[in-house]
């Protein structure tokens, strides 16, 4: 599929209302980032082993929206959600960078109404994942994002949080996009850092 193609889709499903996951704001740490705390929740999920700069995110994001779409043993259709959720991992325990090693995972938020009885993805690459209740150190910005942004924003996140750093994953990072790619003003990014401890 071309990628004018995704444009399109995404545009068409992201511009209407659409479920998010709700959260509490723990604290406020001033510019645009803050302590969120998130109740569980379930996603749709789908992965691969890249670099943080060549990461295969059409291909990725096809295998999700084909189970929206109703590639799951149900044949249920599902409404697209946000955020669109990309997880990193290091694969050599360093701090990511734009060239590192990472095992990377793609994910969309399971609409509430599916919670309790999700259909099972059919597609080999597909899986559910359930995320317990989670407290994210977050970073919000806007306009077109490069993973330079995110790293930028990461790496000011990490600042703002002083000595309380040590008590979130700073090696690891995840991003949420929250857009479709049509979408020219009051775009909304953010990158996340999970608390460890």
């Amino acid at each position: 599929m071309k990628f004018s193609t995704l444009i399109l889709i995404c545009s068409i499903s992201l511009c209407l209302a659409i479920e998010e996951p709700t959260y509490q704001v723990l604290q406020q740490l001033g510019n645009n980032m803050e302590i969120r705390k998130y109740g569980s929740s379930k996603w749709v999920s789908t992965k691969a082993d890249s670099t943080v700069n060549n990461v295969g995110s059409t291909s990725m994001f096809f295998s999700l929206f084909n189970y929206i779409s109703g590639a799951n043993n149900n044949k249920q259709k599902m409404e697209m959600t946000a955020p669109v959720l990309m997880e990193y991992k290091s694969k050599d325990n360093t701090k990511i960078n734009k060239n590192s090693q990472v095992s990377v995972s793609m994910n969309f938020y399971i609409p509430s109404q599916f919670k309790s009885n999700t259909p099972q993805p059919t597609a080999n690459n597909v899986y559910l994942t359930d995320l317990p209740e989670l407290t994210v150190a977050v970073a919000r910005f806007g306009g077109f994002a490069s993973v330079n942004d995110y790293m930028t924003k990461r790496d000011a996140l990490i600042s703002a949080l002083g000595s309380n750093a040590q008590s979130y994953d700073s090696i690891n990072m995840i991003t949420a996009g929250y857009n479709s790619p049509f979408t020219l003003f009051f775009r909304r990014n953010e990158v996340w850092l999970i608390k460890i401890k």
